[in-house]
């Protein structure tokens, strides 16, 4: 992931990642940070920012999903950790992805031939067929071979990395996965353009609520759940202390059902 950082008195946002091999660092014109984490993820993947297309993410690559064959997939994708990483880190992600799918395609194989080899937790043909249900059954598989919470975490890491990277390059969507809300295009909306098109429509309707308002009324469910403030704040990207400012008062008053003891 590329490393943000604000520069000048206006607090401009930089990205520092690396590609080829070699650091680079982009300025992502903007002081806002929801805005720069996602320009920075387009960068990361090999894209221009221009290749957003009226506001909705344009994928590089119009390749139906269905006839993408998961090895060619996997291969594409190693090539692009092996242009934006460091050697170290390079090597541990796909060592990870190697117990996941074994030595699928060239960037896999093993250095050392290993004494035997068994089937991979996760076999599959094509790229659509990485949806919910594969990904739910091997992470059951992992904790049944007692695997630590810290290697699950990183394991979720490079999978969350792979989709992010098929999204862009492939337009990717599982065919267990589909958009509530999907743009003109099918695809996931970029945030501010969504919030635009939903203030056009509600104007339209006499509705007067915002992004905003949907985003309050997840976390205040959150909160009426008994769902800790510092996983509410972990699921909303906020910091503890403006979940606790705005959600405290919810969550203490429905925590009198957890010292009722009749």
């Amino acid at each position: 992931m590329a490393h943000l950082y604000q520069r000048g008195t206006k607090k401009i946002w930089y990205a520092k990642f690396y590609r080829n091999g070699r650091q680079v660092l982009k300025s992502l014109k903007t002081a806002n940070f929801r805005i720069a984490r996602e320009s920075a993820r387009i960068l990361e993947a090999g894209l221009d920012l221009d290749d957003y297309d009226n506001g909705v993410i344009a994928p590089a690559n119009n390749t139906p999903n269905s006839r993408i064959p998961i090895s060619e997939a996997i291969e594409e994708f190693c090539q692009h950790l092996r242009e934006i990483q460091t050697k170290n880190s390079y090597d541990s992600e796909i060592s990870r992805l190697r117990t996941m799918f074994g030595p699928l395609c060239p960037s896999l194989e093993y250095r050392i031939r290993p004494k035997s080899r068994t089937k991979p937790p996760i076999v599959i043909d094509y790229l659509h067929e990485l949806g919910t249900s594969v990904i739910r059954k091997y992470f059951q598989s992992q904790r049944r071979s007692k695997i630590s919470a810290s290697t699950e975490l990183r394991n979720r890491a490079i999978l969350h990395k792979l989709f992010e990277w098929a999204f862009i390059h492939y337009g990717f969507r599982s065919t267990e996965d589909p958009r509530y809300f999907p743009s003109s295009s099918g695809n996931r909306w970029h945030p501010d353009t969504f919030s635009h098109h939903l203030a056009r429509m509600n104007k339209a309707v006499g509705l007067d609520w915002t992004c905003l308002d949907f985003r309050h009324t997840f976390g205040t469910q959150l909160a009426k759940r008994g769902i800790s403030l510092y996983k509410i704040s972990e699921l909303m990207g906020n910091s503890p202390e403006i979940c606790r400012r705005h959600y405290a008062a919810i969550h203490t008053e429905y925590m009198h059902k957890d010292v009722e003891f009749g």
